[in-house]
């Protein structure tokens, strides 16, 4: 009964908004994606990976749409909850939703928040921001929001950049308590995978120790130029 009322709770819920301090580690703007991976590691990426990571624009806008998106019954539960935070996951399943990512972030630099608006059949909009922020110590970092952080290993491959997730903390000043993984939102795992003719894909997944794989995502992606 539990789980069938949850299925009809309403998941457009207003977000909270974010304190600024969560949002803002000590973080430098000099830091790079090329300078976090490394010279062997960045040279061994797709030329239009590096463009995309190594001189990014404000304003850069990308098309497509998600193929896939799946969420399990803990993974709406997990949506939900992140509306709480102030960031938000997508709370609805569904198939070739045309989706627009919007790029805000100073040229060169590793921070800077990545937009998805997914454009809903029924002509509604729902907005997702992921806010990256280079910690002096830890590294990229995930900005969750209410102090929540989640640390980010890169991987490169020749067509593809990995962001694995690597640990999740709360932070509040200079305290900084590291979560177990059962209280975390589990494993993730994002990949941005060239595809050759300007287009990339982007892949989500999620999966937690206790109740597997809570959310996948899977689109196609290709870049247009915003005219001033």
């Amino acid at each position: 009964m539990f789980f069938q009322n949850f299925l009809k709770f309403p998941m457009d819920l207003p977000a909270v908004g974010l304190p600024r301090r969560a949002e803002q580690p000590h973080w430098s703007p000099s830091t790079t994606y090329h300078s976090l991976l490394g010279v062997k590691a960045w040279g061994r990426l797709d030329p239009a990976i590096r463009d995309r990571f190594g001189a990014r624009n404000h304003n850069r806008a990308f098309y497509g749409a998600m193929r896939r998106v799946e969420l399990s019954i803990p993974g709406r539960f997990l949506a939900l909850l992140s509306r709480l935070f102030g960031s938000s996951l997508f709370p609805h399943t569904g198939t070739d939703i045309v989706t627009l990512i919007d790029v805000d972030g100073a040229a060169a630099d590793a921070s800077g928040t990545w937009s998805r608006a997914y454009l809903m059949p029924n002509g509604r909009r729902f907005t997702v921001k992921s806010v990256k922020r280079f910690d002096a110590k830890d590294g990229l970092l995930e900005c969750l929001g209410r102090g929540f952080v989640m640390k980010l290993d890169l991987h490169a491959q020749p067509d593809a950049l990995h962001f694995v997730s690597a640990g999740y903390q709360w932070r509040c000043g200079r305290l900084h308590i590291p979560l177990p993984d059962m209280l975390s939102p589990g494993a993730t795992h994002v990949t941005h995978r060239e595809l050759g003719s300007g287009r990339f894909r982007f892949t989500l997944s999620i999966d937690h120790t206790l109740f597997g794989r809570l959310v996948f995502q899977e689109g196609d992606f290709f870049e247009k130029e915003i005219t001033p």
